[in-house]
């Protein structure tokens, strides 16, 4: 049984780095403060080995002229990588260090004015010995940093804080509670005054069910007890979270009954106001990898890929979800793109002054493209009509960060030498301005 337990977890992570490591570069993320310096990092091949790198512009400025290699030289990949920035500029990231038996956690953190001192936070994080993999990282207004990972020796979710520039707690708190479960896939969350709220699946192999958890804490140190989230008897996994300035939560994840032939939903809650959650009716097939936003007025954004049978393709479908004080009431739901087509990876920006913005993949045989839909809150509520980011050059993995000075920041990945990753500019009341890169 602990061997199965072991395989489990580790095939959870192989299942998401092969989906997504298809080229040299993979994962890149970032991140926006609240003035729209933007920071970006991914993984990239580097003599045989995966490195870390970062790039960082300030607002309304141009990416670093080089970015820089984070990780250490350890003759080991360092995989999936994780960044968190406040309006304060400090920046802190993690990631995977090694594979299979050897996998730690590992990070590195800097301050805005010094952006290439990767200095702060020192490393690792994760307990010697032990398999860890998929961390996440966030940070609060005061540089107070919380680092959460899947521990596959010990079947946890463990956690790991840190203040600026002091090392990592040590030992990590275990989040989950259960013995006779395997917890995987940890989604982090972080507000500006120091709220955490964790979600993740727990894999009860007796009961042959899987169950959604959320615990919420404080970057001070308190912990509150976890919760179930999702239904019994349910398959439940692949958990989104969101989580606004108030404490409020949106936790969306994918579910399956477990019978003959059943099919793929997503179920999203409120939390913790809401108890019970709400089940999206499905349109046309399975209800895949949903992605979701909150912002302060409690306004809700759900997106997820759907199959459509008819036509056999993978369409974006979202739904908007607005707070009258005690249900999330989710509006009818609208696919931003178009109804034809293989269009994957949705990525959701949201802020405070209600600018919603998505961005897709749109996967083609011959190459795959970069696509943005623009929310209108004027009526009618609607997507208002794409726009192709990028060049003929192609690219995938899109991921966008919105400020709230209404700047949005998409980058990609892309098969090009240099520049590094494909980056594109929107700001209200303009519009999209010319993609542009982000040099290696």
């Amino acid at each position: 049984m602990q061997q199965l337990k072991i395989w489990i977890g580790l095939l959870s992570f192989l299942v998401t780095f092969c989906v997504y490591a298809k080229t040299d570069r993979a994962f890149c993320q970032i991140k926006t403060d609240h003035h729209g310096n933007a920071i970006a990092i991914w993984q990239d091949l580097e003599d045989s080995f995966f490195v870390i790198r970062a790039s960082s512009c300030p607002a309304g400025g141009e990416w670093s002229p080089h970015s820089t290699i984070i990780s250490q030289a350890t003759k080991l990949d360092c995989l999936y990588p994780q960044v968190a920035l406040n309006d304060a500029g400090t920046v802190v990231a993690i990631w995977q260090e090694g594979s299979g038996s050897e996998s730690r956690i590992n990070g590195a953190g800097m301050l805005w004015d010094h952006r290439d001192e990767w200095s702060l936070f020192p490393a690792p994080l994760s307990p010697p010995a032990e398999v860890c993999v998929l961390p996440q990282v966030g940070i609060d207004q005061d540089g107070n940093c919380v680092a959460v990972w899947e521990n596959v020796t010990a079947q946890q979710i463990q956690a790991s804080m840190t203040a600026s520039g002091t090392p990592w707690s040590c030992p990590p708190i275990n989040i989950g509670a259960s013995h006779d479960s395997v917890s995987i896939s940890p989604a982090l969350a972080v507000n500006p005054n120091g709220i955490i709220a964790i979600a993740w699946e727990d894999m009860e192999l007796r009961a042959q069910q899987s169950l959604i958890h959320v615990r919420f804490g404080s970057t001070t140190g308190a912990w509150q007890e976890a919760q179930t989230l999702s239904t019994l008897n349910h398959f439940a996994y692949a958990p989104s979270i969101a989580l606004n300035e108030t404490g409020s939560a949106l936790i969306a994840w994918q579910s399956d009954s477990g019978e003959e032939n059943s099919e793929l939903l997503i179920q999203a809650i409120h939390y913790p106001e809401e108890t019970v959650p709400y089940t999206f009716p499905k349109n046309t097939g399975n209800m895949t990898g949903a992605q979701v936003g909150l912002n302060e007025n409690n306004l809700g954004i759900l997106v997820w890929t759907e199959k459509d049978e008819t036509t056999n393709s993978l369409l974006i479908r979202s739904s908007l979800g607005t707070w009258d004080g005690t249900t999330m009431n989710w509006a009818e739901i609208q696919t931003p793109s178009a109804t034809t087509g293989n269009f994957i990876n949705p990525s959701v920006g949201l802020n405070d002054q209600n600018l919603l913005i998505a961005v897709w993949e749109i996967d083609t045989p011959s190459t795959n493209f970069i696509q943005s839909a623009v929310y209108s809150l004027d009526a009618p509520l609607q997507w208002l009509a794409p726009t192709i980011l990028g060049n003929d050059t192609g690219g995938t993995q899109p991921r966008i960060a919105l400020s709230n000075t209404s700047h949005a920041t998409v980058i990609w990945a892309t098969d090009e030498i240099d520049p590094a990753l494909g980056c594109a500019l929107y700001t209200t009341p303009s519009g999209w301005g010319n993609s542009t890169g982000i040099p290696e």
